[in-house]
């Protein structure tokens, strides 16, 4: 008899632990933050050929929220994603190229498959495992100075780069969330998002280049990443403070290259300079020959050539036939211009927005945390995303701060009003009245066949300092 009284004793203890611990499983974490929070969604592609740069944006952004949550109290994990993106998140099969990992590399290897802005880069494998990846310890990426009271959420959906249905519809439920901003990767489905976001003040972050397609200008809508018309205003600032003053252009006659021309030519125009030379034209023409010698016969002291990709090797070597043996400048960074061209951009000067991290900078300390992580240094799509999730978590802070919301007009203000905002490439970040998010460029020379990165420029032409002070 007493045995059995021991015995149930004993079970209604086990069953009290029990239900014990099943209510502190129940409560021991809300569901969501518990405090302010960003919701950030986006609108990538995360499996198919354009997976390589979706994984890009998509490990930049959570390396951002990791980030943030070390400098906030302990929080609930604060990364979603929809069903479409658990399976099959792709990861990058070969290393980014070391010219983002050091300063005197090449710029980044392009893609094979489309990328956002229509390059092309490394093939993606594809993984079903959706087990978390244990990341190594770092060093802090941002300052410690301040406690952080807001919590990022990132929401991910695979979208494809020309499927307006699937972007409308997981716009739809990214909206329905209650999200700040939306990132795109592709101009299709940025211009399927931008109505639906603008009725809801949300804003909507394209990080392919910016293109023609693209409302002029707009409250609601931020590029990351610069136009050619911003590449080119920026080198020809660059030229102005070589002490440049004669300068030729001469440019392809697609949207590319007439971009070009006209920046280049405002510009130019602007500072005082004389062009002594100003032609669009075609590659294939049959008196190209003659129109380059009058370019060159017109004595400048740098030539502006408005080419991309294999087109900027052609138009160099063509350049080079005709007797031009001065220095050629240019807005391209793809490897292809350069083995296109052999040794006739050798001397040439190149601007980007690739990214190189200058040791011992923030970007140096992102790059390693980002390699720690994915075992592959950071392309410009991770750099940008997670630069961008940071300035918009900062802007909220700010926003919240002064007792508004975090809507896209109360974000832009921030943007706009609250700077300086350090940039994670160099120097300073500023929201341009275009809507492009301005940013120093990165500047490379050719030397034989292979861009060697010499610095970055600021908007306004000049070199920024290295780490150290020394001017490259």
């Amino acid at each position: 008899m007493r045995s059995r009284h021991l015995g149930a004793i004993a079970v209604v203890t086990l069953l009290a632990c029990l239900a014990g611990q099943a209510r502190a499983q129940l409560t021991r974490r809300p569901a969501t933050p518990s405090g302010p929070t960003l919701r950030l969604g986006a609108l990538l592609p995360l499996n198919g050929p354009g997976s390589w740069f979706g994984a890009e944006i998509k490990q930049g952004l959570e390396l951002a929220r990791a980030e943030l949550d070390q400098g906030s109290p302990p929080s609930p994990s604060t990364t979603e994603a929809s069903p479409s993106t658990t399976e099959g998140s792709a990861r990058e099969s070969e290393k980014a190229p070391s010219s983002e990992a050091t300063p005197k590399a090449a710029p980044e290897k392009k893609p094979t498959s489309p990328a956002p802005s229509g390059e092309s880069g490394p093939s993606a494998s594809t993984s079903g495992s959706t087990e978390p990846k244990k990341t190594p310890a770092h060093d802090p990426i941002e300052s410690r100075d301040r406690p952080r009271t807001l919590s990022l959420v990132i929401q991910a959906m695979d979208v494809q780069p020309l499927d307006v249905r699937d972007a409308e519809g997981e716009a739809q439920r990214l909206l329905g969330t209650g999200v700040s901003a939306i990132l795109t990767a592709s101009p299709t489905p940025t211009l399927a998002v931008y109505p639906l976001a603008a009725a809801r003040d949300v804003l909507v972050l394209h990080a392919g280049i910016a293109t023609e397609r693209f409302p002029a200008t707009s409250r609601v809508l931020i590029q990351l990443r610069p136009s050619p018309s911003v590449r080119a205003d920026v080198l020809g600032a660059y030229a102005w403070e070589r002490g440049i003053r004669r300068l030729s252009v001469v440019t392809g006659g697609d949207g590319f290259g007439r971009a070009v021309r006209a920046a280049v030519a405002a510009r130019w125009r602007k500072q005082g300079g004389q062009l002594t030379h100003e032609e669009s034209v075609s590659l294939d023409a049959s008196d190209l020959r003659s129109r380059l010698r009058a370019a060159t016969r017109s004595g400048p002291e740098a030539l502006v050539l408005g080419f991309e990709g294999r087109a900027l090797g052609a138009a160099a070597r063509s350049l080079r036939d005709a007797g031009y043996t001065g220095l050629i400048l240019a807005v391209d960074d793809d490897r292809a211009a350069v083995l296109a061209a052999g040794r006739a951009l050798d001397g040439a000067m190149l601007l980007s927005d690739a990214f190189v991290p200058m040791p011992g900078s923030r970007g140096a300390r992102f790059a390693r945390a980002y390699e720690g992580r994915h075992s592959h240094p950071p392309s410009r799509f991770a750099a940008s995303a997670y630069e961008v999730a940071i300035l918009l978590a900062e802007a909220a802070e700010r926003s919240l701060a002064s007792g508004r919301g975090v809507t896209a007009s109360r974000l832009r203000d921030v943007l706009t009003t609250g700077g300086p905002f350090p940039s994670l490439y160099a120097g300073d970040l500023a929201l341009r009245d275009d809507g492009t998010l301005g940013r120093p460029l990165a500047l490379f020379r050719v030397d034989g066949e292979r861009p060697v990165f010499e610095g970055y420029v600021g908007l306004d032409g000049r070199l920024l300092e290295k780490p150290g002070g020394v001017t490259p």
